[in-house]
Formats: structure tokens, sequence, C-alpha cells
């Protein structure tokens, strides 16, 4: 459900986004190509931010969707591996929601767009997710290092 949950919120902004932008075309490619880039930097940051997010194991009201979930460590802190594999998975499932999204918009089928633009789009959203997931990660862990009480001999 978490993945989903991230998929479909970056991609729904990404859309919301190309939808708000298109509004302005004039039929000669001028808002297509500020569309596009756009919802690029939409996936960029969405993926980046959500994932740090997640690596700083952040709890309560934000995290409203995530339920119960067997993957969280003792303590709250979910592991680098389950961040890294969940954020891959969101990188798959928000490249096909963004080519099947781009593909009725154009009238094109999914065959028809190109192999490059799916590589694209994933390490366009995998990259940032990742990294963002272990940045997180890594400042959760020298945060819990630090607030630990000094030990006693």
């Amino acid at each position: 459900m978490a993945v989903l949950a991230r998929a479909l919120g970056i991609g729904m902004a990404a859309a919301l986004v190309f939808a708000v932008l298109m509004l302005g075309d004039d039929g000669e490619g001028g808002a297509n190509i500020g569309a596009g880039l756009a919802v690029f930097a939409v996936v960029a940051l969405g993926s980046f931010g959500w994932a740090l997010l997640d690596g700083l194991g952040r709890t309560g009201t934000v995290a409203w969707f995530d339920g119960r979930r067997g993957d969280v460590e003792p303590g709250g802190r979910d592991g680098l591996r389950a961040l890294l594999v969940r954020w891959l998975l969101v990188s798959l499932l928000l490249v096909v929601l963004v080519q099947t999204l781009r593909a009725a918009a154009t009238g094109e089928g999914l065959v028809e767009n190109e192999a490059s633009t799916f590589v694209f789009l994933l390490v366009l959203a995998a990259g940032p997710g990742l990294a963002g997931a272990a940045i997180g990660w890594a400042a959760q862990r020298a945060q819990v290092r630090t607030n630990r009480p000094p030990a006693t001999r």
C-alpha cells in the first residue's frame, strides 16, 4: 500500500502540473516543452523529498496512510534495504503510470513509446528516490547516535 500511495501521489502531482501548463498550449509546441520539464522536476523532486522523509523514519499524522507495516524495525526505523527496495518499486510503478498517462494524452499506445523514454524516466525517479532514502536513513542514524545518553562505566 505504501508503494502505491507514493507512486500515485507523485504521478498525480506530475499529471496535474502537466494539465495546468498545457492549458496555455498555442499548438506550436512551446507549452509542451515547459510542461515536460515541469513533469520531470515534479518526478525528481517528489521522489527525493518523499524518500528523504521515509529515510528519516517519520511517524505520526504525516504517515497516516502507512498503517501498521511489517517491514519496520523495532524502534520505528526502516532498514536501508527495505527503503531502497521500496523506492525501486515506487520508481517502476511511477514510470508505468507516467507512460500510461502520456499514451492516453497523445493517443499513442504504450508499445509506441520508446524504451529510452522508459529508461530515462526510471533513472529520473529512481536516482533521486534512492539518494533521498539513503541520505535520510544516514541522517536518522547520526541523529540517534548523537542523542544517546553517555555510557557509564
